[in-house]
């Protein structure tokens, strides 16, 4: 197996500050040892100050269970207004998400368009609520089912967001694959395997939130 070198940007977290180090490293052309993420400029926007990123193991296993991990300073709050009875409605909850896929296999870099999958988009798409999206992918993003600790930040998987300024979300979160519905393994299934470089755009009403660029690598679970 042959590796590259290359300088790459890596943001570690201390006890609350990230530091952002450039170090050289080798890097295998098949995948991403572990799941890394960066700024898209290279610093945080006024909008949104991300901590840290994680998901775990590494590489992903499809299917399979995935930790997640989420801490941000929220700056700007998301948080809707209006008036009742139609006359005036401004959503500034509404969280705008731009996504563009890189989707590397055997070494061909293949970019990932935006499908219809069971009338839903996914992929390469920007979608207007976040919210939404999450509630479409993920069964337990409801009123119901809501994960009782994201009522601390105000998340209570009710759309849109209402999320208050000068606070620091703290996420962690388990994920599992055997409780998706058929849709949802439908999405899940264009992404089941191969290196993903993915640019996250996010902004609401009042203009951009944060840029992330995200790597990770996603394997087929070996069958017994």
């Amino acid at each position: 197996m042959s590796t590259s070198h290359e300088s790459t940007t890596v943001i570690t977290t201390a006890a609350t500050t990230p530091t952002i180090i450039t170090t050289t490293t080798a890097r295998s052309p098949d995948k991403y040892e572990k799941f890394e993420w960066k700024y898209c400029n290279g610093s945080s926007h006024p909008g949104v100050e991300v901590i840290n990123i994680d998901l775990t193991p590494a590489p992903l296993l499809y299917p399979g269970d995935a930790n997640f991990t989420f801490i941000a300073d929220i700056k700007r709050g998301l948080i809707y207004h209006g008036y009742h009875h139609h006359v005036f409605l401004f959503s500034a909850g509404a969280i705008i998400v731009k996504l563009d896929i890189l989707r590397i296999i055997s070494g061909i870099t293949l970019p990932v368009r935006c499908y219809i999958v069971d009338g839903k988009e996914v992929g390469s798409c920007k979608y207007k609520d976040l919210c939404v999206t999450l509630q479409a992918l993920f069964s337990q993003f409801n009123p119901r089912d809501c994960p009782q600790e994201l009522f601390r930040w105000g998340i209570d998987c009710k759309c849109p967001f209402n999320i208050p300024a000068s606070q620091r979300l703290d996420v962690h979160q388990l994920f599992s694959s055997s409780a998706l519905s058929a849709a949802q393994t439908s999405f899940y299934r264009l992404f089941a395997s191969g290196i993903f470089n993915i640019k996250v755009e996010i902004s609401d009403i009042r203009g951009p939130l944060v840029c992330l660029e995200l790597r990770f690598t996603i394997k087929p679970t070996k069958k017994n």
